[in-house]
Formats: structure tokens, sequence, C-alpha cells
């Protein structure tokens, strides 16, 4: 299993908070961070997500079969409690622009999906994507991680 699961593992909250907190991320343990909504480095990961979502695409269209490559993409599940951001495992990718994927996160707000649950999400949904070469270790994407924690 690739070394990133953990971190793909990750659960990111979402909340609605006064002006001055907005950027504020708070760390709620090794899987759950907290953001609001309008934080300006999320809406950076999207954005760098979705310019770069063609790479990630042909990177896929190209290694899908490569066992040694791990294909993984974030999108947001909104609920009654609010929002979460969950990683899937990419297992494909339809001409219509739906990504296949399995679910990666344990989702404790809904008695409707669970880790191992297949999931169809449009590409303009995706907000962060993840490869990982398991030989070179070689990462691309990651964006959640670089630009909210700066871990270039």
């Amino acid at each position: 299993m690739p070394r990133f699961i953990k971190a793909l593992l990750a659960t990111l909250v979402i909340t609605t908070s006064c002006k001055d907190d907005k950027n504020k991320i708070t760390v709620v343990d090794d899987e759950t961070f907290i953001a609001d909504e309008e934080n300006e480095k999320l809406k950076l990961v999207f954005e760098k997500a979705q310019n770069s979502l063609d790479h990630f695409i042909n990177e896929f269209n190209e290694h899908s079969n490569d066992t040694v490559y791990w294909f993984s993409a974030k999108t947001r599940f909104e609920h009654t409690n609010g929002i979460n951001h969950i990683w899937l495992k990419i297992v494909d990718y339809r001409k219509d622009g739906v990504f296949i994927g399995i679910l990666h996160n344990e989702v404790d707000w809904s008695d409707s999906f669970k880790i191992g649950d297949t999931i169809s999400v449009n590409r303009k949904k995706i907000e962060d994507w993840y490869i990982e070469n398991e030989n070179t270790k070689k990462v691309q994407g990651d964006f959640t991680e670089k630009i909210l924690f700066d871990n270039n």
C-alpha cells in the first residue's frame, strides 16, 4: 500500500466562521483537519487541481493498468452536519468526464456510504488529485498537502 494512504485518509471538515478566522486551519488529529469554506489556500488547492487535471487524466490513461501507479482524487460530499472532502482511488475515467473511484475514507455522517463503495464524480468536482509511482516514490499532485501545510 502506498505511503500516502494515511494522508489520503485525512478528512477535511469545512466550516463557516468569522472573517478573521477564514484562513485558519485546525488539525484535529492525523485523519481530520478543519478549515473555513472561504479559506484562500483551499481555493488555491482546487484551482491548481482543476488546472492540471488533464495531466492526471493523461497519466491515468497511460498507466492505469500498471500496478506500480496509484491514482486518487478528492471530492466534496455535502451532508446535514457539514461538508467533508473524501479521497477516492480512481479506477476508471469515462469520455463523458466522469471518474469512477473507490471510497477511501470512512464516512461517519452517512449510512449510505462506506469504505470500498464505488462512487462516480464529474471531473468538475475534483478538488485535488494524487499520483504515486510505488517503485520510484515519485509523487505528483497532492496540492492539499503541499499548499495547506506548505510541504513542497
